[in-house]
């Protein structure tokens, strides 16, 4: 959807001719002659031209002014982002543990393509052992689901009908050090990175909405808070604030570990023994653990083998859906498709070197001069900033070239003119990692990035980037400095090949064998002898080049033009089922209405009825989910609105029928039929007339149930039926429900005849 260019003046020359001779009596009463011979109306016609080609020019709004204007109400081009994915590592029988440091390179066996290369985004310990069964426990139930996990499918981590007592068991087939951090990475399905942004940024706003307005004067109770495991797991990602991922609003989560058969130990998160990065397994993340005793083999449920086990136990309240995992993973980290750019610098015959150097994957400062063949003819190695990663250094000879291999690029030379623009090599350019600095005469400068030069004097050492075109641009010398002759520009970020990025899974499989993984892993050799295996459950998506202007200013249109406050009863269902961090199954809000009151008119009151997706035949939103909503709606509440949060009020129904059956047809069967047809078609989240769940306040027809008995398979025709209440109260009749209602069906009396 574009955005249409405003008309700012639709005149054109015969309507500007005619206008000015219209004005020819009012400004000279004497001027008669009003025909085209006369060389007056010559000019009005001359001047009605050049007006005409100003108002063409006012209505071409330049593309400068456009991203301004979309700027002035909050919308920016998103920048290209790499594809995401999960990667698993597996050592070898016997392997001890060993570190893998943040940033390493993955990619395929036998892939040379930079742009298919991924890196992890964190350190890990990678420990002995895999995950070797999955089991859960429901209702004091146990189900194996090994073979369902092992295929990929989705798993119900704590059960179909998740309740205080479920339990997720891990069965791993080596235990996990004590004292060393592992981690156990999970997907969770509809828990992905823009769930946790909206959850950030909901904190985000919720903190600044609750600070003091005197330092010694607390803030009263709200959302803000959250606990010390959920402040350790949360990584600011590049582009949120950098706070703490709030605590999930009902559900808590003990995790164990078996240490004898019977016996489980509970792993503290106050400790730092465990620090949870799911949200209470409802959002994708880590969990770290660090044992503080050994595990122990134990033979549990219906797996027959003994494996070390830990357990993933519901302590209290309760979920708005059940949890589903989409792939469990030890020694699991999350891996982008954005990659330092690596650029190698040639190295003059002869060239002079100077300080230190360095070794492969080290961090240094370097001066450096060039000669009139674009070769480095002076080197100097120094303990200053900034400092870029070295991944490899030859050293010149007297008759033959050095290379130094940098995590950096050399852009170009300044000539001194204003508005100069450099190419960025190696594709797009990746959020926002772009560092540009200049060297002026021995000395470094570091520019900055700015969106245009409104604010920039000439002093200020600003640029411009265009990340899909990959390109720098300088300021004029009045709106930004320029960049002095003779000086190097240098930049340094990580690029990547945005939607051509993305990745099948099981595409990714080794850890690359290239430079930058030489530099950054201490014994390159001894980790790729170590490790087993690579693997990539998961497709690797996300991968995108960016917004272009277009694209942005048709977002921006569709975003102002939702609305973002509950004004109307559309807006409060619509705001109540984005509630970050909830997920609500169903939401009908009700005007004028208390739910403590229903036969009173409540005037500014809305009920707002939520119903959690649990497969339940009566589910209830927890009081958590319940508050969650209520605080996101009254942050955006129109003046004199109150809301009140509550869950469906349910009428117990029982259908007491006797049907004939078709001839031939098993009683008992059609019996059960009958029941399970009654059940699904009084269902709070997929029954009803349209099977999108019994409408709130609808009353039940004796017809439509009439009806729904006789187009079950095997029923002739109903003879009797009679509703029974839950209050033993018997209808023959319609049953009406109230506002908030919902049906609940009771132990149905079907007799077949």
């Amino acid at each position: 959807m574009s955005l249409p260019l405003p008309n700012l003046d639709d005149r054109r020359w015969a309507e500007l001719v005619d206008q000015g001779r219209t004005l020819i009596p009012v400004h000279a009463p004497s001027w008669t002659d009003h025909n085209v011979h006369d060389p007056g109306i010559t000019m009005i016609e001359l001047l009605a031209w050049i007006a005409e080609m100003d108002i063409y020019r006012a209505n071409r709004v330049p593309a400068s002014h456009r991203r301004k204007f979309l700027e002035l109400v909050g919308f920016a081009p998103t920048p290209p982002t790499g594809a995401r994915t999960l990667i698993g590592f597996e050592l070898v029988e016997g392997a001890p543990a060993t570190m893998l440091p943040a940033g390493v390179d993955i990619g395929s066996t036998g892939a040379q393509d930079p742009g298919s290369t991924f890196h992890t985004d964190r350190r890990l310990l990678l420990v002995p052992g895999r995950v070797a069964a999955v089991q859960v426990m429901s209702r004091g139930d146990f189900e194996d689901l090994t073979s369902s996990w092992l295929r990929g499918e989705p798993l119900p981590a704590l059960g179909s009908d998740p309740a205080p007592g479920s339990a997720l068991y891990l069965g791993l087939s080596a235990p996990l050090p004590v004292g060393s951090p592992a981690a156990l990475y999970f997907d969770v399905d509809g828990g992905g990175r823009e769930e946790r942004l909206r959850l950030l940024a909901q904190a985000q706003t919720e903190r600044a909405a609750c600070q003091p307005p005197d330092p010694g004067i607390d803030c009263l109770p709200c959302h803000c808070g959250s606990s010390k495991a959920d402040s350790e797991v949360a990584e600011p990602e590049p582009e949120s604030d950098p706070i703490a991922l709030p605590a999930h609003h009902s559900a808590r989560l003990t995790w164990e570990i078996a240490v004898a058969p019977g016996v489980w130990r509970r792993l503290v998160p106050a400790s730092g023994e465990v620090v949870d990065g799911t949200r209470s397994l409802t959002l994708t993340g880590a969990v770290e653990l660090e044992l503080p005793a050994a595990m122990a083999p134990v033979q549990l449920g219906e797996v027959a083998e003994p494996l070390h086990y830990l357990r993933v136990r519901q302590a209290g309240g309760a979920f708005d859906a059940p949890p589903r995992l989409n792939a469990v993973q030890l020694n699991g980290v999350e891996a982008r498709q954005e990659v330092s750019i690596r650029t190698e610098w040639l190295l003059a015959p002869a060239a002079t070197v100077s300080g230190p150097v360095p070794a492969a994957g080290e961090q240094i400062g370097i001066s450096f001069g060039v000669n009139d063949d674009g070769e480095i003819d002076t080197l100097e190695f120094m303990d200053a900033a900034p400092r870029f990663r070295v991944l490899g250094y030859q050293e010149p000879a007297p008759t033959s070239e050095g290379r130094l291999l940098l995590e950096a690029a050399l852009l170009g030379v300044g000539s001194g003119k204003p508005e100069q623009s450099f190419e960025l090599p190696q594709g797009l350019v990746a959020g926002k990692s772009l560092e540009v600095f200049s060297l002026e005469g021995g000395s470094w400068r570091e520019w900055s990035e700015r969106p245009d030069w409104t604010r920039s004097s000439r002093k200020d050492a600003h640029f411009l980037l265009d990340p899909i075109e990959a390109e720098i641009g300088l300021g004029d010398g009045e709106a930004g400095r320029v960049l002095p002759r003779n000086a190097f520009l240098v930049a340094a970020y990580e690029a990547t090949g945005g939607a051509d990025g993305d990745r099948a899974a099981g595409s990714l499989d080794a850890i690359a064998d290239n430079a930058h993984n030489r530099a950054v892993v201490p014994d390159f050799d001894l980790l790729t002898a170590r490790l087993g295996t690579v693997t990539q459950p998961l497709t690797a998506a996300g991968g995108s080049a960016g917004e272009s202007l277009a694209e942005t200013a048709a977002r921006a249109l569709e975003d102002l033009e939702t609305p973002q406050r509950a004004v109307n009863l559309e807006d409060i269902e619509r705001l109540a089922s984005q509630t970050p961090g909830a997920r609500p199954a169903r939401v009908f809000a009700i005007a004028n209405l208390h739910p403590a009151f229903p036969c009173v008119r409540a005037a500014g009151v809305v009920t707002v009825v939520v119903l959690p997706s649990l497969p339940s035949h009566r589910p209830e939103p927890s009081r958590g989910l319940r508050r969650q909503i209520g605080a996101y709606l009254a942050a955006r509440r129109v003046l004199g609105t109150r809301f009140d949060v509550v869950g469906p009020e349910y009428v117990e129904l029982t259908v007491r029928a006797r049907v004939r059956a078709c001839p031939l047809v098993d009683l008992q069967a059609l019996r059960r039929r009958l029941i399970e047809s009654l059940d699904a078609f009084f269902h709070p989240l997929t029954g009803g007339p349209q099977g999108q769940g019994w409408p709130f306040g609808r009353d039940v027809y004796r017809s439509e149930v009439l009806q729904v008995l006789d187009d079950t398979d095997g029923a002739d025709h109903v003879l009797s039926l009679e509703f029974i209440r839950g209050d033993c109260t018997a209808v023959c009749g319609n049953v009406c429900l109230p506002p908030t209602g919902l049906v609940a069906s009771g132990e149905h009396e079907i007799e077949v005849v």
